[in-house]
Formats: structure tokens, sequence, C-alpha cells
């Protein structure tokens, strides 16, 4: 299999270009070892750059994070941090791993910080909070301003708390007090970025409100307590307002003294009430069952039972220490990380590093461990119940328990089939290395029937995977039976003809049908992941990582509004 990645992304802005800013050099070097063609276009374009562009090609030491100028907020301070625990060989997606040393995770969704802030875009759109501070602190002074929408930036180092950039639009001021003068002064806002730590946290959100129901309805069930809905938020209860980034804040023309930073602190924190209150922080709605039979009968094995989340880092090449900040951390990733049937979480309680789950081209994913996906659903036991492909395996065999003939100018014969005598292990499958296998051979055998169905992962429009069989319309194209006819049973080929047919027409068709359909609704509820703007993850691209665990692409659906909101303040809709 043959993957090509392209590490490149568009420059655009009018600015002069720093060709020593190491994410630009290491973009552009990226791009040229993907695709030679980019150096030729680049000096033809921009001849006088032609030893620059040789030394960055031949330069080894740079990390891929992408220059990306598309507006005038700061970027972060690149700070190297060593939050990577394990040591990795390959940052392919094919080497994720769902273990740790003292167990497997079900599952998990990993989410990354460029697509937590494209979802923040649309939160902003309905929520009126983000839209605007305005507040008049009396002693403090007063600050009205429109904002813009906010961003974030994931830690790649567990000490670290996550940083809310709080972006300020243009018209906007703050007058404050000037001790020193003993008069108050007024100053713009215009661009201004003030930057804060703040800690993830999640609250429930409560049966009956317009949230919940608008979620169990997107889920596609009418029963609430068979599901528990969780609200993932930037804790604003936690917000560092006391204490802020203040060498990462955008505050042009605003004196740097302390007494004029803790008039502005002090302004911003009635701000963070508001913003508290109206879940402004909202990242995104998971949910839990506490009885997966009762939420989904055909796949119980399916539903998250529990669920916890951690931060995790991108590497951009094995020896890449991992930067955080805006743009430079947009490959950063935020995992959920999910158990199903009960089962206890691993004691470590989060992965360490083995490869990048999202990259700069699959900016989510969801990946369901082998152990739910094949040992618990697929390919159980019968001894438990039937598994699916099992039960295919008992829908196309068969025995020939009876035959009988008739001799006479015209022969004439007639066949007895069915299951003959076996267990329901007969018809389990087998593990294999990675794979499964089953095969059986009846030993006087002179009839073989064979099918093939090609059983793909799609994604639906209502954001969830669904399985298909891919059955093909007409029963006859399904199987494709043959004989090996012996010397002692020399009959013309139109008897061999009729037992073929005989046998087709015997295959329990409605059966495999049967099966196909419960396959199909088996994951409608898996995948249901909802952002606070509205849109889901949308799936695409299964695979299987090299653990067999399947690993399938996500995109995010930002169109339409989950939880049924309209857009609020001067943004509604007219």
């Amino acid at each position: 299999m043959s993957r090509t990645e392209t590490y490149s992304r568009k420059v655009s802005g009018s600015h002069e270009i720093d060709f020593q800013y190491v994410p630009l050099r290491s973009a552009i070097r990226y791009s040229v070892l993907k695709d030679p063609t980019v150096q030729a276009q680049l000096t033809k374009s921009l001849p006088s750059v032609t030893k620059t562009l040789n030394d960055i090609i031949n330069d080894k030491s740079g990390i891929r994070v992408p220059a990306k100028p598309t507006s005038n907020l700061p970027t972060a301070v690149q700070r190297p941090v060593s939050a990577v625990a394990a040591t990795t060989t390959s940052v392919d997606r094919l080497n994720t791993s769902l273990k740790t040393p003292s167990g497997r995770f079900s599952m998990v969704y990993a989410v990354s910080q460029g697509l937590l802030n494209q979802s923040f875009q649309n939160l902003f759109i309905v929520n009126e909070t983000l839209q605007s501070i305005s507040y008049d602190g009396d002693v403090d002074g007063s600050i009205d301003s429109e904002l813009i929408a906010p961003q974030i930036s994931l830690p790649v180092a567990a000490s670290d708390p996550p940083l809310w950039y709080m972006n300020f639009g243009s018209g906007g001021h703050i007058t404050v007090r000037d001790r020193k003068n003993k008069k108050y002064v007024t100053y713009p806002t215009d661009g201004w970025t003030f930057v804060f730590g703040i800690n993830l946290g999640t609250v429930p959100v409560a049966s009956g409100t317009d949230d919940h129901t608008a979620i169990m309805k997107a889920i596609g069930s009418d029963s609430p307590g068979d599901y528990s809905i969780t609200r993932l938020i930037m804790d604003f209860s936690t917000a560092q307002i006391s204490n802020p980034r203040w060498d990462l804040c955008t505050t042009p023309g605003y004196p740097t003294s302390q007494d004029f930073k803790t008039s502005f602190e002090n302004l911003v924190n009635y701000w963070i009430g508001d913003a508290a209150e109206s879940n402004a922080g909202t990242l995104g709605y998971a949910w839990t069952t506490p009885s997966p039979q009762n939420a989904y009968p055909n796949a119980p094995t399916f539903p998250p039972t529990d669920k916890i989340f951690q931060t995790y880092p991108y590497l951009a090449t094995p020896t890449s220490t991992p930067v955080a900040g805006l743009d430079v951390g947009d490959d950063n990733m935020l995992l959920y990380l999910e158990m199903t049937q009960h089962l206890p979480f691993p004691q470590e309680r989060a992965l360490t590093y083995t490869a990048n789950w999202t990259t700069p081209q699959i900016p989510a994913s969801m990946c369901i461990g082998s152990t739910v996906f094949f040992d618990s659903y697929l390919m159980r036991s019968n001894n438990e119940g039937y598994g699916l492909l099992s039960d295919l395996n008992e829908a196309t065999w068969m025995d020939a328990l009876n035959a009988t003939a008739k001799y006479g100018v015209k022969s004439e014969f007639s066949w007895e089939w069915g299951l003959g005598s076996h267990d329901l292990a007969f018809f389990d499958w087998k593990p294999n290395g990675l794979g499964y296998t089953w095969h059986q051979t009846s030993s006087n055998s002179t009839v073989k029937n064979t099918w093939s169905i090609k059983m793909t992962a799609d994604s639906i429009l209502a954001g969830g995977l669904q399985l298909n069989m891919n059955l093909p319309a007409n029963d006859s194209d399904l199987f494709k039976i043959t004989t090996s006819k012996s010397t002692s049973w020399n009959q013309p080929d139109s008897t061999v003809n009729d037992l073929c047919a005989d046998l087709a027409s015997k295959s329990q068709i409605n059966r495999i049908r049967s099966t196909a359909t419960t396959l199909q609704n088996s994951l409608n509820g898996t995948g249901k992941f909802f952002f606070p703007g509205g849109g889901q993850l949308f799936y695409h691209k299964a695979l299987f990582n090299n653990e067999n665990d399947l690993l399938v692409e996500a995109s995010y659906d930002g169109a339409a509004d989950a939880l049924g909101r309209q857009a609020v303040g001067r943004f509604a809709k007219k």
C-alpha cells in the first residue's frame, strides 16, 4: 500500500518572507522532496532565491511546521518540550496503537488543534458572549470591544495547561485609571490578543435540556435513560486571568506597567463569568451508555461505557521535538479515550506517543480496537452467541444428507441438503496471525460452492459509520458452484448442472441478506461526535493499522448545526 502526504500549505498575504524561519524552511524542503517540480516552479518565479532553496533542501535540521500567515495575530513562542515518553521509528498512522503496558483502550477519537479552532469559528457565530466584551468596572475603568473568534493552543507537555487566545476586533476601546497622573485614559483595542492558561474539564448535560434532546435525536434514540451526554469544556473557573501569558499577548499602545495590566485583567475577569455561564468554552459533546444491551442490542460491544481525554503531540519526523502554539501546533491533538462493555481503563489512563493519529491532511481520526471490532463482535465465538461472520458460515454451509435416483429412459436424481451434525464451534473463525480464517471441506464432496463478499466501512451523512456487505442484486450472482465428476458417477452434464442449480436454490440467501442488514445497522451510533458550533465528524477511507485496529479518517462537517440552533446577535440570519 502506498500513501502520499503533502507537507506544504499555501502561503498567503502580503509580507516579507523570512527564509530563516525554521517552520517555513521545513515546509519548503518537504514539499520539494515530495514533488521535485516544486523547486523548478519556485526558481522560475523567484530566480533570486535559487541558492537559498538549495540551502533549504540540503538542511536536515528543521522541523516541518508550516507557515500560515493568514492574520496579524501573534504566533506562540516555540518552546521545545519533552512530552514524548515513547520512542518511535515511524510517524506513519499505521503504527498507531491503543496499547499501554497494562492493557488496551477500546476506541479513540483524535481531533487536531486546527480542527478544534475551526469549530470555534462556528461556535462564535451562535454564542453571543464570544462576540463582544463590554463592562464598566468602576474603579478599574471600562471596556467595550467586539471580539473575533477565539483560538486555543494545546500543550505537548503534561505540566502545561492549554492556552486561550482572546482576539479583539476593530473599533473597540478600554478606559483605565492612570493612578500616577490621577486621571482616566482611553486606548484603542484594535487587533489586541489576550492569552491565558485554562484547564480542560467535563460537565454532564442534563436530561431534558435543549442540548441533550438535540443530541439524542442526532444519535437516533428516544430513550434518554440509555445515554449519558458529556460536554467537554475549556473550564473558565480555572482561567488564569491574574497570571496571563503576557509574553504572548499583543496590546499595542497600552502601558506595560503592572497597575495598567491589573486593570485590564480585572475587566476581562467580568467577561469570564458570562463565558462560563453561556458554555462559550465548549469543545464538543460525546456520549456513553450504562446499558449497551439496551442502547444497541444488535451490537452491544460498540457503545462506549466510559470516556476520558488527554492531549497528544504531533511529530513531523521520528526525531522531531513536538511544538506547541498557534499555527505551528495545529497538528497537536486532543484524544477521547473510550472503553466499551464496562471494561476498566488501563492503569496508565493515557497513551504514550506511538505515531500520529492525525496529520496536516487528516484533521481527525477514529480508531476501533481489534478486540472490539473483531474478537467481540464479527468473530466472536458461537458459544457466546452468533458472531455475524460465523453466522454467514452457517448460512452458506450445506451437507448432502441424502440422495435418491430413479433410472430409466431418463434418469432422475434428487438431493436433500442440510447442516449435518456439526456443533456451533464448527462455524467459528480461527485467528491466523493478524487475520482470521474459516475453511471446512466435506470428505466425499464432488460439488464446490464458493462465495465472496466485499465488506466496506462507509460514512453516512448523519455522521457515523455503516458497514456494508455489498451483496449483488441477483441471488444467483453471489455463489459460484462447480463440480468435479468422478469416473464412478458417470452422468451427463445436464444432470450435473441440475445438481448445481439445486444446491444454489437451497442456499440460505435470505439469512445472508438478514445478516447484511444487521451488520449495516450495527455501527450507526459509533462515531457520533458533535461539535458545539454545529456539524459532526464525517468518516471515510477506512483501513486497518498494524495492530488490526479499524482506523478511519474523519473531517469536520460544519455545514449544519447538530444542535439545531440559529446564529445570534449581529450574525443572526436575516
